[in-house]
């Protein structure tokens, strides 16, 4: 007599999926838990109460308890140290990006929502730089410049120090909030840029960021503001120069697994 085939198993299924799957009740006590952790009143490293603990405080079964700690290792708010213990591990960057993406996908956003998001973002960013501005901070703009102007011929390179640039300004607004609102979309953009463009769009955004420096140096948090928006109209010139679609969804243009 044959034996009968194995079935074969089941992909793990995907973030989104898992989200589905894991239903209300345990997306519930997953914000829940999320907001004690950004709270402080979890804190990184400690450990979570067992799985019959949890169901019993969130009055709830163990199989939402586990798909609930299925999303937040997902979005990275815990992680296993074991198979019986779980941990507050609170999320990089790359995490925030990840889930940013997954949002905008969510709502069919278009590269173009991204970047009217950037304009609305930026010049309060900009204004607050410009009035929290240490002498050390406009130093190390300046030499992020200096170094850029060196790189200007190597494409990769030219976007990292653009890029850090611009991170070192949302640095100086000292404002966590925008930082956070602003970083996950900026990274977005910069992912699908391209700056192996012609020198006089290249000259122009350099123009831009000289003289953004310069309004954070003497505190016209006015002029900062405005030069700020200018260059991301002058990026965005770039970026379609190179046959970058604006109209096009975010789903089209990152991975978001």
């Amino acid at each position: 007599m044959n034996a009968r085939p194995k079935k074969a198993s089941p992909p793990p299924p995907q973030p989104d999926r898992l989200m589905a799957i894991a239903g209300s009740k345990a997306n519930e006590v997953a914000d829940e838990i999320r907001q004690r952790i950004l709270s402080g009143a979890l804190t990184q490293g400690q450990r979570l109460p067992t799985e019959d603990a949890l169901a019993v405080e969130y009055k709830v079964s163990r199989t939402t308890i586990r798909d609930t700690l299925r999303i937040l290792q997902l979005s990275g708010f815990v992680r296993r140290a074991s198979l019986r213990i779980v941990v507050v591990s609170r999320p990089t960057d790359e995490v925030l990006h990840r889930e940013v993406r997954r949002a905008l996908v969510r709502h069919g956003a278009t590269l173009h929502d991204v970047h009217e998001a950037i304009l609305a973002l930026s010049p309060a960013i900009a204004a607050l730089a410009a009035k929290r501005a240490t002498a050390e901070d406009i130093a190390e703009l300046r030499e992020i410049l200096k170094i850029q102007e060196k790189s200007r011929s190597d494409a990769t390179e030219f976007s990292e120090y653009f890029n850090k640039f611009t991170e070192k300004i949302d640095d100086i607004s000292r404002s966590p909030a925008l930082i956070l609102l602003r970083g996950p979309l900026r990274h977005l953009v910069l992912s699908v840029s391209d700056f192996s463009v012609d020198d006089s769009l290249i000259e122009r955004i350099k123009k831009r960021q000289y003289r953004i420096v310069d309004d954070i140096e003497a505190r016209d948090d006015v002029s900062a503001s405005h030069m700020i928006v200018m260059q991301a109209i002058d990026f965005r010139e770039i970026m379609e120069s190179k046959g970058i679609d604006y109209s096009a969804e975010v789903e089209s243009l990152t991975d978001i697994s």
